[in-house]
């Protein structure tokens, strides 16, 4: 019975959702190493040209990153506490990428893509059949 739980809790969404979320955690890593390597990024516009020092946001996002990827390690554990400090990290994550949409917009709309997905698949997995158990049971 026990083993039929663990393997309901680390099964399906929740995987899903880890993996996305180490991956999410990588590629917010990496967007926080680019901005502190390229700390300088000048953006053009039709009215304006911007001239903006990333520093500060790569820090942020390297190490929100880390913290997303060790947040997505925990969530294969299958406890609800992983689930929703993923959930919460996870968003933060997402409304911290608005902020180079102007200098990345293809890379920040596909982490803020994988971000919802990964609140998807966190938040349906509590609506998932228990191992082999009946429909509509709540799995915490």
């Amino acid at each position: 019975m026990q083993e039929e739980q663990v393997q309901a809790r680390t099964s399906g969404w929740v995987v899903f959702a880890a993996v996305l979320m180490v991956m999410a955690g990588i590629f917010g890593m990496i967007n926080g190493l680019i901005a502190l390597i390229n700390d300088e990024v000048f953006v053009v516009t039709e009215e304006h040209i911007w001239a903006l020092d990333t520093t500060t946001w790569g820090w942020i996002h390297l190490i929100l990153g880390a913290l997303v990827f060790f947040a997505g390690l925990a969530v294969t554990s299958g406890v609800l506490w992983a689930r929703l400090v993923g959930i919460l990290l996870v968003m933060v994550h997402a409304v911290t990428q608005i902020a180079f949409i102007e200098a990345f917009p293809f890379w920040t709309l596909i982490v803020i893509t994988l971000d919802f997905i990964v609140i998807y698949a966190l938040i349906v997995h509590s609506q998932e059949p228990a191992g082999g158990g009946e429909a509509g049971t709540t799995t915490y």
